[in-house]
């Protein structure tokens, strides 16, 4: 499981029957007393779902089966349960289906949205390597890039996406975009079906990647959200954003390592502040028990035993336990810890290499034989 400071959505499409997922979701729900899976909504026969901010929702897809969708969520281990729902009640996938993520940035402005065209065109490229050939530019899923490269003034035929290629003038046409509208026709080209779908913007504040190909694998789109919410970042931030397509290694150094706005230290005598003072404390005299070297980390460090660390701090203060584990993670980030200090993929850069060299090297190469 990963937190996040923006709330994320998801939207899961499979194949199969709907009976026995739906049960095996709901009675997870049960088994683990939350109302948001125990509740699920069943709306089969509709293709545009209702919205359900405290619950999940299946409706009808029409390019394959079932779709289910989640509320907003600050972290990703409903996501982990519904999959396994899924998986229990005999869904799968095929090509034809697509995981949808959905990011909320209603706080952006235009010079942050320009940005965030800006860091897409920079890492489409690379992030299709995590993904089979099937979603690299399908109907369903359209590249950005190529948008951005015929349709802006240097004309047709201009850019290339290759590694590395120069995007000078495609950002500088983008920083131009005085105005949500103008972006819209510059970056999609007034299409929702492209990798980074703008459309609802302006009516719920999200942008949407549909990049991903279709999977019931957690570890795969845990690690997909966490990039596409670091890119947020990078987006809502000032550090500069390079002007060529990024290698792959280069998307890895900026977005699963430092592609981070520091959470600013919350004002004096507040809950969340008692816990950051804690962390201080426990950083200066218990620094063999609850943090290690780190590389990655500017830093130089990482957070273990996290889950004693936030039960000590909750036992010394009071505070419930999930506001003390989400300070922790944003007083984490604020002194340069790494990044990920809560998760399943532990190793997240050896596990995004593996992903790419086995697609590289022809398996799930166009189908997504894994879910």
């Amino acid at each position: 499981m990963t937190r996040f400071n923006h709330t994320i959505g998801i939207e899961l499409e499979y194949i199969g029957e709907a009976n026995s997922p739906i049960n095996a979701i709901r009675r997870i729900g049960n088994e683990k007393n939350m109302d948001s899976l125990s509740q699920l909504v069943d709306e089969r026969g509709v293709y545009h779902t209702t919205y359900f901010a405290d619950r999940w929702v299946i409706g009808y897809d029409d390019t394959v089966d079932f779709e289910i969708k989640s509320p907003a969520l600050l972290d990703t281990a409903e996501i982990g349960d519904v999959m396994r729902g899924i998986r229990n009640g005999g869904g799968t996938i095929d090509t034809r289906c697509g995981t949808h993520v959905h990011i909320g940035i209603g706080n952006f402005n235009q010079r942050q949205l320009n940005r965030l065209a800006q860091a897409w065109c920079r890492y489409e490229t690379a992030l299709d390597q995590l993904q089979p050939t099937s979603r690299h530019d399908s109907q369903w899923c359209q590249s950005n890039v190529r948008i951005v490269t015929e349709n802006l003034t240097t004309g047709p035929g201009q850019s290339t996406r290759s590694f590395g290629a120069d995007l000078t003038q495609h950002f500088a046409d983008l920083h131009s975009c005085r105005n949500f509208s103008e972006l819209f026709r510059c970056f999609e080209d007034c299409d929702r079906y492209v990798k980074c779908n703008l459309t609802k913007f302006e009516s719920v504040g999200t942008v949407e990647f549909r990049g991903h190909a279709g999977t019931l694998n957690f570890r795969k789109i845990d690690a997909w959200i966490y990039l596409c919410h670091s890119l947020v970042l990078l987006a809502e931030g000032t550090k500069p954003i390079t002007a060529t397509v990024a290698t792959f290694d280069e998307m890895l150094d900026e977005l699963a390592a430092s592609a981070v706005v520091a959470p600013k230290r919350p004002k004096v005598g507040t809950t969340t502040e008692t816990v950051w003072s804690n962390c201080d404390a426990l950083f200066a005299d218990y620094a063999d028990t609850f943090f290690v070297q780190d590389y990655r980390a500017t830093s130089g460090f990482k957070i273990k035993n996290q889950k004693d660390l936030v039960a000590m701090i909750g036992a010394g203060t009071g505070i419930n336990t999930n506001t003390v584990r989400t300070q922790v993670s944003k007083w984490a980030r604020a002194n340069g810890f790494s990044i990920r200090v809560t998760g399943s993929n532990t190793n997240l850069r050896q596990y995004l290499v593996s992903r790419r060299d086995a697609l590289g090297n022809g398996r799930h190469r166009g189908q997504s034989t894994s879910v």
